[in-house]
């Protein structure tokens, strides 16, 4: 229990229920299993100390992590660069090295069928959209194993600005267009942050957080009417939540009719 314990912390309370896992986190496995040889038989003996498999572990580490579990969660989220940590006299330092295309990194996982987590964290349209296009087009957009998903648009320093973004969204066209022709029959959890698609098939879906800030900078309005084409699928949701963080909308926000949410049981507008 002591093992799962620090590999939750490392997952969620360092970094919040909104934030994606980070290096250290993806590594609390390894990090467990490197102590000692006894540390490693009750590491191998927690299976879920090896679900994570992160674009930030190495080709050697993903191959152990594959041959320990069936269904992983997979983070994605170097998109050319990562942070390595070590130790030196003053504690524990990091540096920025190269990382993996995340097209190189997906084609070393098991196949998205059995996927049980995914989780994406970009800050260029472009990054998001790679990802998002080798989904349905290499996997066909199968994610019928995925129990939860997360996506973050972090970007502070600009907008999604590019062809096919409406005003009031950091999605593209061509982007809600890839995600809708995901298959998404048993997600149950999804977190967005900055990012709402207005596509989605979930009808299975129970839990939704949504996190509006203010990606690009102080300018930007979201268009509230969006969440409609998000939530209108969602015909099962029991949770709701929704966070508004220094946010505000466009002036004069078409109002979206009302929604039908039948089996809500919580909402929370912060």
């Amino acid at each position: 229990r002591v093992f799962d314990f620090h590999h939750l912390l490392a997952l969620y309370d360092k970094y919040g229920p909104f934030t994606t896992t980070t290096y250290r986190a993806t590594r609390s496995s390894q990090v467990l299993a490197c102590v000692s040889r006894r540390f490693r038989r009750i590491a191998l003996r927690i299976p879920g100390l090896w679900q994570e498999v992160s674009d930030m572990h190495s080709t050697e580490w993903i191959a152990l992590l594959k041959s320990r579990t069936q269904h992983p969660s997979v983070h994605v989220e170097s998109f050319g660069e990562k942070l390595v940590f070590y130790e030196d006299d003053e504690g524990e330092e990091f540096q920025v090295e190269p990382g993996r295309d995340p097209v190189e990194f997906l084609q070393l996982l098991h196949p998205m069928a059995q996927w049980w987590e995914l989780v994406v964290k970009y800050n260029e349209v472009e990054d998001g959209r790679t990802v998002f296009k080798y989904i349905t087009s290499e996997g066909g957009g199968n994610l019928r194993g995925l129990r939860s998903l997360r996506l973050t648009f972090d970007s502070y320093s600009k907008g999604a600005e590019g062809e096919g973004v409406r005003k009031g969204q950091t999605l593209s066209d061509v982007d809600n267009d890839l995600l809708g022709l995901w298959t998404l029959d048993n997600l149950r959890t999804l977190s967005l942050k900055d990012v709402i698609p207005t596509q989605f098939l979930c009808s299975q879906l129970r839990e939704c957080d949504i996190t509006m800030s203010r990606p690009g900078g102080a300018s930007f309005r979201w268009d509230i009417s969006a969440l409609r084409g998000l939530l209108s699928n969602a015909y099962n949701l029991e949770t709701l939540c929704i966070y508004a963080i220094n946010a505000h909308a466009l002036p004069q926000n078409h109002v979206p009719g009302q929604i039908m949410l039948l089996s809500l049981k919580t909402f929370t507008f912060k």
